[in-house]
């Protein structure tokens, strides 16, 4: 399979992915699928796109609290990460998808 369409169909699968955990908590999305003030950046081989089956995730995570209620904001991000990790961790019959 080519490089560029595992990128793509990953890529994909990611923006989906957020935008439903966005969802759940009550972060707003946009119509195509980005998740406004908040961001997910992906170090080491995720960022270096070498990927292989024992790659681990190092992911961090980044916000815009916004001027008002930055508590509530706070709280939103915090689920919204939490739900990403319990997502990109969970365990099914195939196995876990990363470690994160």
């Amino acid at each position: 399979m080519p490089l560029w369409l595992v990128t793509a169909v990953r890529v994909a699968f990611v923006r989906v992915s957020v935008a439903a955990c966005a969802s759940a908590v009550g972060w707003p999305v946009e119509q195509d699928g980005t998740t406004p003030g908040f961001l997910v950046l992906g170090l080491g081989k995720l960022g270096y796109r070498e990927l292989d089956y024992f790659s681990d995730l190092d992911l961090i995570f980044l916000y815009d609290a916004g001027d008002r209620e930055p508590a509530s904001r706070h709280a939103s991000a915090n689920q919204l990460a939490g739900l990403i990790m319990q997502m990109l961790t969970s365990i099914t019959r195939e196995g876990a998808l990363y470690s994160v």
